[in-house]
């Protein structure tokens, strides 16, 4: 009996090993393979030469160079730009076999990942691919946001001659315990496809600010004060309804500072809207 958990200790070694040497070579191979920029939800390349020409001098001004650049230099790059925080690369395997998740992530998980085939050598960054993010169970939402949506008035999904679009209205507030003099609101209606992502954002104009409040140093936003804010997004159009997405979500992000280095970006909202869209194409 001794002799049997002996040999099956010794196996479950040898099987962590050979995970843990797959999970590395998942990280090398995303780690080499030179960068690829999805523009098009459909393709993973770029056909329009201004499109391209642009995007090469955007990445120029991050010091990265489109065509010699690999993940790891995007990796360094992100990393420098957020200095006070810690990154590592993780790799996880999926369902499927060779395919690996592989991140390159901060303490609390937030970051870049990547689906890699290790047989295949194929690299997807999934910060790009909408449908995939979501089959891996990524969003910009912050479980723990600081910003708290209550109050709501309005949570309406609208069909109109335009297309289809939504409404929301309540309060935010403030529970970072800081001042803040800035915030910006934004909300983002999308009907995710698997090869393709339709997204529709707030309208703006001289008379509609999301938030009801200027926001400065001027006039903070004190901790605990709820501020009411109003989202109408622009329309999806009707030929949309004729399909069934895989997803429909309705997210809002928030970005804000203090004066003296707080700064925050993240999704504070997020309701799935899937059973509400299907309800409106019967």
């Amino acid at each position: 009996m001794k002799g049997k958990l002996l040999l099956l200790l010794a196996l479950c070694c040898v099987l962590c090993s050979c995970e843990s040497s797959r999970e590395k070579k998942a990280i090398q191979i995303c780690q080499e393979t030179k960068i690829q920029v999805s523009l098009s939800q459909e393709e993973n390349n770029i056909d329009d030469p201004l499109t391209l020409l642009v995007t090469k001098i955007g990445f120029s001004l991050l010091g990265l160079d489109l065509e010699t650049s690999t993940w790891l230099d995007f990796a360094n790059m992100v990393a420098e730009q957020s200095p006070n925080e810690k990154f590592h690369w993780m790799a996880k395997a999926t369902d499927t076999k060779n395919v690996y998740q592989v991140g390159f992530v901060n303490e609390e998980n937030w970051g870049h990942f990547w689906e890699v085939n290790i047989k295949e050598k194929t690299v997807m960054h999934l910060n790009q691919k909408e449908y995939k993010s979501r089959e891996y169970g990524h969003s910009r939402l912050d479980k723990d946001a600081p910003f708290k949506i209550t109050d709501i008035a309005a949570d309406t999904l609208m069909l109109s001659n335009e297309g289809v679009s939504y409404k929301i209205q309540g309060k935010v507030v403030n529970h970072t315990g800081k001042s803040i003099s800035h915030a910006d609101m934004s909300g983002s209606l999308k009907v995710i496809f698997e090869n393709k992502t339709e997204e529709v954002t707030n309208r703006y104009s001289k008379n509609h600010k999301i938030l009801k409040k200027e926001v400065s140093e001027s006039h903070p936003w004190k901790d605990g004060e709820a501020i009411e804010f109003t989202v109408i997004t622009s329309e999806i159009k009707q030929i949309y309804l004729d399909y069934d997405p895989q997803y429909v979500f309705f997210t809002i992000e928030m970005t804000a500072s203090d004066p003296i280095g707080y700064s925050y970006n993240k999704a504070i909202y997020e309701e799935d809207m899937k059973g509400r869209w299907n309800a409106i194409r019967k």
